[in-house]
């Protein structure tokens, strides 16, 4: 049986190419011309509105071999710049091409006076090793780090982390030890410090 004439089969594929066209067409004039028309500005959110739940995390991981504490907290990258202008810093510009050249040293700085440590009593201090933008943008990873960190009995932490801004603001922590988890702690206003014991 030999193979259909070409005139009928042409035709056909020229009508569904034509039909796709159109439509891609007139997708193209709705989503120009038309949907600015009748879609509405967006109303700028307020600091609270863009997330009403008022969260940080924290997890706090002591390496015994390594003798140091690695800790990495999870903030609201907009509720950080407004804490630290409210102290009358200027924006940080986080995750921009225009971040300030000194927004590491301005988080440093309100960290050390806003999360603390002590190990068997002691205060202890740590060193900023980095930041990045968690995977939706929206908020900033702080990675900090305490060396020659030796023995720890037991570990007192204070988290007054962005507690000023929100009366609802809750601090999440997850503490381990040589990789097991040994606390989870939650702190707020009336309640931002605690010891765990090992």
């Amino acid at each position: 049986m030999g193979l259909l004439p070409s005139f009928f089969i042409y035709p056909f594929y020229i009508k569904i190419f034509y039909q796709l066209l159109m439509k891609f067409l007139l997708y193209l004039c709705w989503s120009w011309w038309v949907m600015p028309f009748i879609t509405p500005s967006p109303t700028p959110l307020s600091n609270s509105e863009k997330h009403p739940i008022h969260i940080s995390k924290c997890n706090i991981d002591i390496k015994p071999d390594k003798q140091t504490i690695q800790i990495a907290i999870h903030i609201f990258a907009d509720d950080l710049e407004f804490a630290l202008q409210q102290q009358g810093k200027p924006n940080l510009r986080l995750h921009s091409k225009n971040e300030l050249p000194e927004a590491n040293n301005l988080i440093l700085a309100y960290l050390r006076n806003t999360f603390s440590l002590k190990v068997n009593g002691t205060a202890i201090a740590y060193d900023w090793i980095g930041k990045e933008a968690s995977h939706d943008w929206q908020g900033v990873w702080i990675y900090l780090e305490a060396k020659n960190i030796k023995e720890v009995k037991n570990l007192w932490v204070e988290s007054r982390i962005l507690l000023e801004l929100y009366s609802d603001h809750k601090n999440m922590l997850e503490i381990k030890h040589s990789n097991i988890k040994k606390g989870y702690l939650i702190f707020h206003r009336t309640k931002y410090a605690e010891t765990i014991n090992f």
